[in-house]
């Protein structure tokens, strides 16, 4: 696809998120069927019109297609496997690898049970839109920074990961004091906060964590193991950022394997 600069059309603001799906997204999808379907003309020269993908972050897209949030046991978009609760994490995990994927008429049919929420989504009225394959589940925020990383950083602090990786109160402080310290990039603006405000870090600094002082102060304070463990993330995000992805794509999984 090619990179073309965004154009906005339309701008929504609200004081709170919408409560109710079809009021939220009646008004585009009555003005944008017909464009679907008829196309458009511009200076004599037709124009067809196609939704290519929806992209919204993880708690939004639950919400835009009607089905239950992104950690819950039936939350996966695209295949049908059953999450568990571990009592470890307290969090849904899903254990199972290469479960069938959903498909587009199973979902318009309403064929996946629990994993549809509430009522339909006006957007089941788009024609020649995939339900399944149109919606864009590459959210950084969710699954990394906000997902992966802070569970992490989280658990080792506290020990909600098992007692094998919490770090003593010495080391906590310590780590706390080298993340506050860390000389971040100048393009960073906001500095970073010690773990004893972890539940206060925002978006950017988790970022920043996982994508730049991760890798300078962790290997001073955590397991070796779990060290190497970490760096199977950090290198899978470094070649996820990559502008030539595509040639490097076998690596990670080569690397993964190591482990």
């Amino acid at each position: 696809m090619k990179e073309l600069p965004p154009l906005p059309i339309g701008i929504f603001l609200g004081k709170t998120k919408p409560a109710d799906i079809n009021e939220y997204l009646a008004p585009f999808v009555n003005e944008v069927i017909p464009l679907l379907e008829n196309g458009y003309y511009i200076k004599g020269h037709f124009i067809k019109i196609k939704i290519r993908c929806i992209i919204c972050d993880s708690p939004a897209r639950a919400f835009v297609k009607s089905v239950v949030n992104f950690n819950g046991k039936n939350g996966c978009l695209k295949c049908t496997i059953n999450g568990e609760y571990s009592h470890v994490s307290k969090t849904v995990v899903f254990p199972t690898l290469h479960c069938p994927l959903r498909t587009d008429l199973k979902f318009r049919q309403k064929d996946y049970g629990k994993h549809h929420a509430g009522q339909d989504s006006p957007i089941l009225k788009l024609p020649d839109f995939d339900m399944v394959k149109d919606f864009v589940v590459a959210d950084s925020l969710h699954l990394l920074e906000l997902g992966v990383m802070k569970r992490l950083l989280t658990g080792w602090r506290d020990g909600s990961l098992g007692y094998e990786g919490k770090l003593s109160a010495l080391k906590i402080q310590q780590l706390s004091d080298a993340v506050v310290n860390v000389e971040l990039p100048k393009e960073i603006h906001r500095k970073m906060r010690g773990l004893d405000c972890l539940a206060f870090w925002k978006g950017t600094e988790w970022h920043s964590f996982l994508n730049y002082v991760s890798i300078v102060v962790l290997k001073d304070f955590i397991d070796e193991k779990l060290y190497s463990h970490f760096l199977l993330l950090f290198i899978a995000v470094t070649f996820k950022d990559l502008v030539l992805l595509a040639q490097f794509q076998p690596i990670p999984l080569k690397v993964i394997s190591f482990n």
